[in-house]
């Protein structure tokens, strides 16, 4: 699949195309390739005007998940069906149309990114080493929580492979 065909899979036309290169383009020369370019910050509103933030937590253009295009226009497609668009832990706007600042994940990645954003201390690491000392040294959650400084809830439910997975 390229761009052209998943802009026409979501039927826009070749003016709306044009006009979403167009806002990629003016946002990647005026913000730089690496910020953040949030939406509900845009200072030209006309430039973004078929761009939509009423949706929760995801932008949106002419009534398409702006973030498939987004992907699309820097390459990246779906590789399975249960992918899901993971939003990196360094961004700082949900509303961001940076197309460097996504990627495609399983909903364990965006868990990780999520727990980034909030300054979780959980890495994968982490999670291993939890795992690890319970099965070892057969622990209780409540000791291994006190160990690591964490909720006893948080230490189970990893331990027990309810989350994390």
């Amino acid at each position: 699949m390229d761009f052209e065909t998943l802009c026409k899979e979501n039927y826009l036309s070749n003016s709306e195309i044009l006009h979403f290169v167009t806002v990629m383009k003016t946002f990647c020369v005026s913000h730089g390739q690496n910020r953040c370019w949030c939406l509900k910050k845009a200072k030209n509103r006309d430039l973004v005007a078929d761009f939509s933030t009423s949706q929760n937590n995801r932008p949106r253009y002419k009534g398409v998940d702006a973030r498939i295009l987004l992907l699309g226009f820097v390459g990246k497609f779906a590789q399975e069906e249960d992918s899901v668009i993971v939003r990196y832990g360094f961004c700082e706007s949900t509303y961001c149309i940076n197309p460097l600042h996504y990627f495609y994940g399983t909903r364990q990645d965006a868990m990780w990114q999520h727990n980034v954003r909030k300054g979780s201390k959980i890495s994968p690491e982490l999670v291993n080493q939890l795992r690890e000392e319970r099965s070892s040294t057969n622990k209780s959650y409540a000791a291994i929580a006190r160990d690591h400084k964490l909720p006893y809830h948080i230490v189970r439910r990893i331990c027990t492979y309810e989350s994390f997975a």
